[in-house]
């Protein structure tokens, strides 16, 4: 194990990680991990991002901690429209009313239960007022804010970015995937996570009919953040394309370029082939439009 790292120079490592990128071959990365501590996110997200389930989560409980005066999330579209927001915050007002009226009524009554069972008061309020709020925060609202410790690999937090970077993906988490990208890319590690992002950044889109259709604009933002070149400059990034979306009357695009094995396009044939896809797209049926954009 000594000699693992023998000759291993950064320009070589960079290398070596951006082959594995390019190759699809990314189990080695999933030795490298990263661990995030996120606040000011509501409940709602929570149930979002526990769904990566290659990682490992650390929630603030609202089972043995009181929401007192608990936080929340205003969602953007409420907030700007000030008849919307005064509305939402008077809910969330009324929710912290009724959760605290309803923490009073269960402890009342737990207490009661605990001293007539024997138990010393002092334990019985510290007990009473634990199974009060583990049943009163069935009235707090999804805005309700939380914290969170997140870790995951290199590998999961790829997948993660694919999904929630996506334009279709919710905005408070994909506001998250954004910055946590932009955190572990520009601060940390920008080879291990050089090609990342939604999918069709570096690929085509995965969301089908549901395309939000912005793909170019979401890509010319990536080579803003990476400092990359704009379209057409350059004949260095790949894009993987399924077999199945290739016709016999694409072909010859495709191959015409040597280099380009297991139709591993490269920048300027992807362009070159979409051109010829939309056109051919225009004299087939509907329902055998070949590329999603």
């Amino acid at each position: 194990m000594d000699s693992v790292l023998d000759g291993l120079t950064e320009e070589k490592t960079e290398s070596f990680v951006n082959m594995l990128s390019e190759i699809g071959h990314e189990s080695p990365i999933e030795h490298v991990s990263f661990t995030f501590a996120i606040e000011g996110v509501s409940r709602s997200l929570l149930a979002q991002i526990t769904r990566h389930r290659i990682a490992s989560f650390s929630v603030q409980s609202q089972r043995y901690v009181r929401e007192k005066g608990f936080e929340y999330v205003v969602p953007p579209e409420i907030d700007k429209i000030p008849a919307a927001r005064a509305k939402f915050i008077q809910a969330m007002e009324d929710d912290q009313r009724t959760y605290e009226e309803l923490t009073a009524v269960l402890m009342e009554g737990y207490l009661k239960e605990l001293l007539e069972q024997g138990v010393p008061e002092k334990t019985a309020r510290s007990k009473a007022e634990k199974h009060a709020i583990e049943d009163a925060r069935y009235v707090l609202p999804n805005a309700c804010a939380t914290r969170i410790v997140m870790t995951a690999n290199a590998r999961s937090l790829k997948n993660f970015f694919r999904l929630r970077c996506c334009n279709r993906a919710q905005w408070e988490i994909r506001a998250l995937a954004e910055e946590m990208y932009r955190q572990v890319y520009a601060a940390v590690a920008p080879t291990l996570f050089g090609h990342c992002g939604p999918a069709c950044v570096d690929g085509v889109c995965t969301e089908g009919k549901m395309s939000c259709g912005k793909a170019a604009e979401a890509r010319a933002l990536s080579d803003a953040a990476r400092g990359q070149v704009t379209l057409n400059q350059s004949c260095e990034r790949n894009y993987m394309l399924p077999f199945r979306e290739i016709t016999l009357e694409d072909k010859p695009m495709v191959e015409h370029c040597g280099s380009h094995y297991n139709y591993h396009l490269c920048e300027r044939c992807f362009v070159d082939l979409f051109s010829v896809w939309r056109a051919i797209t225009i004299r087939r049926s509907a329902s055998k439009t070949a590329l999603c954009w």
